[in-house]
């Protein structure tokens, strides 16, 4: 008897922790945040995209094929694979690129090589870059959103595409994906922005993400950890993630973007959550390409 009272005080310990505490972000907070705000450009920002009707920008999505594109309730969501495309396949990877400002669709391929991370097990991987809420690949349809990626940079643009009104955008598009090609398992990748949306959904979404890896991670951006911030920080969602989730995070020690304190101190707090995290500190700055020995640590975490 005694022993069963202290698994459950031991229990109720570790769901009050430090990092379980706070309330779910919700719309609520965002906009008490907003209205305590003496920022103009931040309130300014806000209100241009609180006036955007669903008529706007929700058009559903006839281009599925799951290759190009999924269709989320509303609309298509941009797919560029890296190899070759088979359901058998017993693994599912997703990047998600870091934000885009330019134009022009996004050379992902290019900015964000990854041939010599899943090469050794490229006969067992179903790889896709997948497009963030707004951004577009060469040959698709722009991902569906209330901004384009280019309307979402400067001044407190975050507004939008750190929310998780955009966010969950990226979440129904792989839970998609997950659905149709049935992975044993399903990893997904992000760096810098795509890090902020991966480390929000596995705890917004537990379970749906077998493995996590996280480059150049705003990982403490957002409230609570900066209350001025009108979304939430991937900090928060700490308490919420499944503990068979597997997270891998690397971040440059010249990174200035996103501080690598701020990788250090998530991966801290996760661990003392009791969550499957290992951190790597490597050379380089914030750009995905300098990150030195990203592909052998990438390749490590989707083998194991």
């Amino acid at each position: 008897m005694k022993k069963i009272l202290l698994i459950l005080i031991t229990g109720l310990f570790i769901s009050t922790n430090a990092y379980s505490d706070h309330n779910n972000f919700t719309e609520e907070k965002a906009n008490e945040i907003v209205a305590n705000s003496n920022d103009n450009t931040l309130i300014k920002r806000w209100k241009k995209v609180a006036a955007i009707k669903d008529s706007d920008w929700i058009h559903g999505c006839d281009k599925e094929d799951f290759i190009k594109h999924v269709a989320i309730k509303e609309g298509c969501v941009g797919l560029l694979q890296l190899g070759t495309i088979d359901k058998s396949k017993k693994k599912l990877v997703i990047f998600m690129e870091g934000d885009y400002r330019g134009s022009k669709p996004n050379n992902v391929k290019q900015h964000y090589p990854m041939s010599a991370a899943i090469k050794d097990e490229k006969e067992n991987i179903n790889f896709f870059y997948l497009a963030r809420p707004g951004h577009k690949y060469s040959g698709r349809k722009r991902s569906v959103s209330k901004r384009t990626n280019s309307q979402m940079s400067g001044s407190w643009n975050a507004v939008y595409k750190k929310s998780w009104d955009a966010i969950r955008l990226s979440g129904a598009a792989i839970k998609k994906l997950k659905e149709y090609y049935q992975p044993d398992e399903l990893i997904v990748m992000g760096h810098s922005g795509g890090a902020q949306e991966t480390s929000i959904l596995i705890g917004r979404m537990p379970g749906l993400i077998d493995k996590a890896i996280l480059s150049g991670c705003p990982c403490l951006e957002g409230w609570p950890d900066k209350r001025n911030n009108p979304w939430e920080s991937p900090a928060n969602q700490i308490a919420h993630i499944d503990p068979k989730t597997k997270i891998t995070i690397i971040t440059g020690k010249k990174d200035r973007e996103t501080p690598t304190e701020a990788s250090v101190e998530y991966a801290k707090r996760a661990k003392e959550q009791g969550l499957n995290v290992e951190l790597h500190v490597v050379k380089g700055a914030h750009e995905f390409k300098q990150l030195k020995g990203r592909s052998e640590i990438m390749k490590a975490a989707i083998s194991q």
